[in-house]
């Protein structure tokens, strides 16, 4: 009798674990491959190109959950924390809105975040980055 009720729980158990895990592996691949300075490429906002001039020009996303924002036309510097949970980004400095991570390969970032605009609706932003040196930034 024991067994009739053993292998049923077994199989069940197998099939409840092994999901979560490739969930904590593929969170854990995201947060790496999100860490290292980033150049903005391209901003969209609802789908058309935006003059990338108004965002800070580079990013720093640190292994020690720092967030680095550098305007370097303006020469500003802004810090702030960063975590990264269920697909969305959230950075400090700009909470309460998370970004969703679109890409993240270790190599190009393509972060989107939607708001409210003053009608009602959402404006959605998707910004591009690719991968530089940490000298871009400077502490």
């Amino acid at each position: 009798m024991k067994i009739k009720y053993t292998l049923p729980l077994a199989v069940l158990l197998v099939f409840t674990l092994f999901p979560a895990c490739e969930d904590k592996n593929e969170t854990e691949e995201i947060q790496t491959n999100l860490v290292g300075t980033w150049r903005l490429t391209s901003v969209q906002t609802d789908g058309a190109a935006t003059d990338i001039a108004a965002y800070a020009g580079f990013i720093r996303l640190q292994e020690n959950r720092i967030f680095l924002s550098y305007d370097a036309t303006a020469g500003v510097l802004t810090r702030g924390g960063w975590s990264y949970e269920g697909n969305m980004l959230n950075i400090s400095t700009d909470l309460p809105a998370a970004y969703y991570v679109l890409r993240a390969d270790g190599k190009t970032l393509s972060l989107k975040r939607q708001d409210f605009n003053p009608g009602g609706g959402l404006t959605i932003t998707v910004r591009d980055y690719q991968l530089t040196g940490d000298e871009q930034i400077p502490e």
